[in-house]
């Protein structure tokens, strides 16, 4: 004997749901104080040294000013609060730009 189920009652996806478009899923941000190496191959270094240090970490994200394609930040470890841009400065990867704003002269 074969014994018959009731399906469960089926209904369409919300019109907001959609597959096509997803929405953006990260933010772009850029250095605040370095602007980074422009050889390939140092960027590539810059990358993974920060990649390695804030790996598995709890970091600080502050938005020192607004640029014309993306908020500029600082990126401080969240248990000591240092800087992790500067310690790509130590290290000898990154230079810092000197900026002439008042509101950053204590980060230079």
């Amino acid at each position: 004997m074969i014994e018959k189920l009731c399906d469960p009652p089926v209904s369409c996806h919300p019109p907001a749901f959609s597959t096509q478009d997803p929405a953006a899923q990260a933010t772009e941000y850029t250095s605040g104080l370095h602007p980074g190496p422009t050889d390939e191959d140092a960027r590539a270094d810059v990358v993974d040294c920060v990649v390695r240090d804030i790996q598995n970490s709890q970091c600080l994200l502050n938005v020192e000013y607004s640029g014309a394609t993306c908020p500029h930040v600082t990126i401080q470890f969240g248990d000591t609060k240092d800087d992790v841009g500067l310690g790509l400065v130590k290290e000898g990867l990154v230079m810092v730009d000197i900026r002439k704003e008042k509101h950053l002269q204590k980060m230079v």
